[in-house]
């Protein structure tokens, strides 16, 4: 007698065109299928004892989400089971802060452990009488308490102008600091080269000082501003600083290391028309001045 057809099918989906397996030689196979569809089977049974490899494959996905969903769920009622014990706690804090402690974290574990009280459920207020019971944070100035040493840094800080490292010596205020405004011309002189006195061997090539001026390099900007007074004043005070003067002028006795500043001298102080003529050069001052 052949088997018929509730005896071949899956027993899920009814279907014989794909491969099949047997319930009871694949492990756990059973209980997955009692735990999602309530399907109760034994081996006396004349229904199909097998189910194909696409429900096989959709009933242990589903039961594998099953699994995750009630450990969850359990997981979330035992801390909801906590926090209720928690806000039941009814002890007096009187009762509670007899003991005194040394230092705040002492008592923050006492609370945590013995009483199941966090110390972040208390106010302002309850945390300054636990700091004036305890004494760890008081202000040796203005006799202030504070809940913890962090609260009383910060009040020295901002209210006595004591900084964190230096109990005694107050902070001095902070003043802004201005920028200072510098002209193209003063960063020019900042970066320009005074001559030294020191021989080097550039300067050992040079015999004659007014070389010794033409060899010094005039910085570009300065270039750029030769017709104003004061950058040509200062060019000429720092290249004539250590170099002996060859040229004097007549007027004022004033003494130049070249002709072209005595000219400029005597045309821009002196208001001479033509300073040219009246240039007297030599090699000491004693000859300028006959």
């Amino acid at each position: 007698m052949y088997p018929k057809h509730y005896q071949m099918c899956c027993r899920l989906c009814l279907g014989t065109s794909k491969k099949q397996l047997e319930i009871f030689a694949v492990p756990e196979l059973s209980e997955i299928l009692r735990m999602l569809y309530k399907l109760e089977i034994t081996p006396m049974d004349d229904v199909s004892t097998s189910i194909c490899v696409d429900c096989y494959y959709e009933a242990k996905v589903s039961c594998n989400w099953l699994r995750v969903h009630r450990k969850l769920k359990q997981q979330s009622e035992e801390n909801q089971a906590i926090f209720e014990k928690q806000l039941k706690v009814t002890e007096p804090i009187e009762k509670v802060f007899g003991i005194n402690w040394k230092t705040n974290s002492l008592l923050k574990n006492h609370l945590s452990q013995q009483h199941q009280i966090r110390q972040e459920l208390l106010n302002w207020d309850e945390r300054i009488a636990i700091a004036a019971e305890n004494d760890p944070a008081r202000c040796e100035i203005c006799s202030s308490v504070f809940p913890d040493a962090r609260s009383l840094r910060h009040h020295k800080l901002n209210v006595h102008k004591i900084g964190l490292g230096q109990p005694s010596n107050p902070v001095p205020e902070r003043q802004p600091m201005k920028r200072v405004h510098r002209s193209r011309s003063t960063r020019a002189m900042e970066n320009y080269p005074e001559p030294t006195g020191r021989t080097t061997r550039r300067s050992k090539s040079i015999a004659c000082p007014v070389e010794l001026l033409q060899a010094i390099s005039q910085p570009p900007a300065c270039r750029t501003r030769s017709k104003s007074q004061d950058v040509d004043k200062l060019l000429a005070e720092a290249a004539t600083k250590d170099v002996p003067h060859r040229f004097f002028c007549d007027i004022c006795g004033h003494g130049f290391a070249s002709k072209y500043r005595v000219v400029r001298h005597k045309k821009k102080e002196h208001k001479v028309p033509n300073p040219v003529t009246h240039v007297q050069g030599s090699l000491n001052g004693a000859d300028s001045a006959l």
